[in-house]
C-alpha cells in the first residue's frame, strides 16, 4: 500500500499553485533536453509517444514542442512514470489549468515529494479530493462564499471533520455560540475574534461532554 500523503503539504498545495518544498542538497536540478532531443525520444520511446498522444487527448489539440520538452523532462530528469505525468496533466486540465508553467511546479513538487508512482499519485489526488471536500463543508458551516483556505486553515477543517467527526450542523451550532449570527462576509479563521481558539475550545467542550455525532457525507 502507498504511504498516505501529509495533510500539510496536500494543503500547500490546494491553497496556491504547487510549491517546491524545502529539501535537502538532493533537490532535483531543472535540466532540459532540447527540441530535437524531445522529438528523438518521442520516436524511440513507446511511453514518450503514449504520453504525448495521451496529452493531446486531455488537451483537445496537437501539443506544443515546448510541452513535448516538459514531458520529457518530467519523464527522464524528474524521474516520473509516464503514467504519472499523464495522471497529473490530467488533474491540471480538469481544474482548466493546463499552462505549462503550472503542470511543472506540480511534476516537481510531485518528485521533490516522491510522488513517482501511480500507487502513491492516486492516494495524493484522493486526499487532496478529500481536504476540498472538508473544507467546503466548513465553508457552507460558517456561511462563508467558497474560497482557498490557507494551509492553517485547510488544517482546522481535516481535524474537525476527519479526526473529531463533526458534521455540518454541528459545526454550525459552534460557530453561531463562538461569533453569533454577526455577517461572516469577511471571516478567516485565522485571525477573525480569535475565532480558531474559540472553536477549538467550543469542540472540545462538545467531545467531553461525551457528544457522539455520526460522520456521513460531506
Amino acid at each position: 500500500n502507498a504511504e498516505t500523503p501529509k495533510v500539510e503539504s496536500v494543503a500547500e498545495e490546494i491553497s496556491k499553485e504547487p510549491a517546491v518544498p524545502k529539501k535537502s542538497t538532493t533537490a532535483i536540478e531543472p535540466q532540459r533536453p532540447n527540441r530535437m532531443e524531445a522529438i528523438r525520444r518521442g520516436d524511440e520511446s513507446a511511453e514518450i509517444a503514449w504520453l504525448f498522444r495521451e496529452a493531446e487527448g486531455l488537451f483537445g489539440r496537437f501539443v506544443s514542442d515546448a510541452e513535448r520538452i516538459s514531458m520529457v523532462w518530467m519523464v527522464d530528469n524528474l524521474g516520473l512514470e509516464s503514467a504519472v505525468v499523464r495522471m497529473i496533466i490530467q488533474h491540471c486540465a480538469s481544474i482548466d489549468k493546463c499552462n505549462t508553467r503550472y503542470i511543472e511546479k506540480m511534476a516537481l513538487s510531485w518528485a521533490n515529494s516522491e510522488i513517482d508512482t501511480v500507487e502513491k499519485a492516486e492516494a495524493h489526488l484522493l486526499l487532496m479530493e478529500q481536504l476540498k471536500k472538508e473544507w467546503a463543508t466548513v465553508c457552507s458551516a460558517f456561511g462563508i462564499e467558497y474560497r482557498l483556505p490557507t494551509e492553517k486553515e485547510q488544517n482546522y477543517a481535516h481535524t474537525w471533520i476527519k479526526e473529531w467527526r463533526f458534521n455540518k450542523k454541528m459545526l454550525k451550532l459552534a460557530y453561531d455560540v463562538c461569533v453569533g449570527k454577526r455577517n461572516s462576509t469577511n471571516f478567516t479563521i485565522d485571525n477573525s475574534l480569535d475565532c480558531s481558539e474559540k472553536l477549538e475550545k467550543q469542540l472540545s467542550f462538545m467531545i467531553e461532554k461525551g457528544a457522539k455525532f455520526s460522520f456521513t457525507q460531506y
